[in-house]
């Protein structure tokens, strides 16, 4: 702003000279007038050069935008983050609990009817309460009186106890199968001289399905009694300790 200021008084005193040289020199015609003259013009070439040299620093430092003003981004002075890392947990962060849901009250309740009849359910998993026909097996005589037994007690899609797969239980049952309507086990089968812990005639797999009006429907023949060593009725053995009510056991 101050050599556009200069210029412009450089370039109003060259004229000025050059116009008092012109009029005087009109009239007397002097030489030295016209040596004034030409350096009245000099001043006012000068002046221009000038002018616009500081005219085009003064537009060269503009800053000329069009649209609407955008801010300039502030560096932050918090913490950054890079690509592929993770954010640094904060002092006051709470950290995320998932609630894990128990099983439906009808498993429970068909947990505690295994329980009062004996038995002890080892694997509460087969139950499947999105099934319409659910098994649970239990199995009993350790540390008693009478063998280790197994049976498989069927239950409605409501939990309401449908009976056994058989009269009396076996030695070892395996759920081998099942499905939303149908399960499917197997027995294992001994000789007369095999050891309760080694069964050497294989198994035998028997399919259960619910049938019309919660019927419990044996699609296969049961193997003997005494191949899968039936043995213990109803009430051989005392009662489990049962679930307490309003239990949420994960």
């Amino acid at each position: 702003m101050t050599e556009l200021l200069l210029v412009a008084v450089l370039g109003a005193g060259g004229l000025l000279v050059v116009s008092i040289a012109g009029r005087t020199l009109r009239r007397s015609g002097a030489g030295f007038l016209l040596v004034a003259l030409i350096v009245g013009v000099v001043f006012v070439l000068v002046a221009g050069s000038a002018g616009l040299t500081a005219l085009h620093r003064a537009v060269g430092n503009l800053d000329l935008r069009i649209g609407p003003e955008t801010s300039t981004p502030h560096p932050s002075s918090g913490p950054t983050s890079t690509p592929g890392s993770s954010p640094q947990a904060t002092a006051d962060a709470v950290p995320a609990t998932t609630h894990i849901p128990g099983p439906p009250p009808s498993q429970l309740d068909a947990e505690r009817q295994v329980a009062a009849l004996g038995y002890e359910v080892a694997d509460p998993g087969t139950y499947h309460p999105e099934y319409a026909l659910h098994v649970l097996v239990g199995s009993a005589g350790d540390g008693h009186a009478v063998p280790h037994h197994e049976w498989a007690f069927f239950f409605a899609g409501d939990g309401v106890l449908l009976g056994e797969d058989v009269r009396l239980p076996s030695a070892s049952v395996i759920l081998v199968g099942q499905g939303p309507a149908f399960v499917a086990l197997a027995y294992q089968l001994y000789a007369p001289g095999d050891p309760d812990c080694c069964p050497s005639l294989g198994k035998a797999a028997v399919r259960y399905r619910l049938g019309p009006a919660r019927r419990l429907l044996r699609l296969d023949p049961l193997p003997p009694r005494a191949t899968r060593r039936a043995c213990c009725p109803a009430g051989a053995t005392p009662a489990v300790a049962p679930i307490p009510k309003g239990s949420r056991r994960q």
